[in-house]
């Protein structure tokens, strides 16, 4: 028999004062006009239209082990990233698909086999062309119900290392076009908002977990 507030529904419905946020209410942004040699504002608007699938980034520390007798204790180690993927609907006019094919030719061509991105365009980005400009700040943001921003992940450097396939069949009738885009990052950011809405964002290393 279940003790304490275990079967109590209003004990549940205390712990989501606002109902639960929603995995269908998201965007992802794009920067696109932050690598000229590929992109401009109309594939960034575009981007946040037809991405219909993501993730929030996971957080990840990996462990050391250390053997001791016998036994093995487990340190905090170094912070890892994984990849980040998007899945893209696909239209006619394949302005997004372009898009990404173009920009991973600019880092490395197909048969070129050299970058197209130069160090005055990666100059174009304000930042001192670190980074060889190939890269973007890509952002997921979170809706809630009332269709305010509620959070914000922003995944630093990211460049698309991976564009996927298109599949194709005759049998498919009803089926539009989607491909994934998996992504390389060097790190993400998060910030949240405050009780009035407004963005926040707290500690020195650029990473608020709120």
């Amino acid at each position: 028999m279940a003790t304490g507030r275990g079967f109590e529904i209003n004990s549940f419905a205390k712990a989501l004062p606002q109902g639960g946020a929603r995995a269908n209410l998201f965007s992802v942004t794009i920067p696109t006009n932050v690598i000229p040699v590929v992109g401009h504002a109309k594939t960034t608007e575009s981007i946040e239209l037809v991405a219909k699938a993501t993730t929030i980034p996971p957080s990840t520390i990996e462990p050391v082990e250390v053997p001791f007798y016998g036994r093995t204790f487990r340190l905090p180690g170094g912070r890892t990233f994984d990849d980040w993927e998007t899945t893209i609907t696909n239209d006619e006019d394949f302005l997004v698909r372009d898009f990404f094919e173009k920009w991973s030719n600019a880092i490395n061509g197909h048969s070129t086999n050299v970058s197209s991105v130069s160090q005055s365009t990666a100059n174009q980005r304000g930042d001192g062309g670190l980074r060889g400009g190939y890269t973007t700040d890509a952002i997921v943001t979170q809706y809630g119900k009332n269709g305010d921003k509620i959070r914000e992940y922003k995944m630093i450097d990211a460049w698309p290392h991976t564009i996927g396939e298109i599949t194709l069949d005759w049998a498919e009738n009803g089926t539009i076009q989607e491909f994934a885009v998996t992504w390389a990052f060097s790190w993400w950011e998060s910030v949240s908002t405050d009780q009035s809405g407004t963005f926040v964002s707290g500690n020195n290393n650029r990473t608020t977990h709120n």
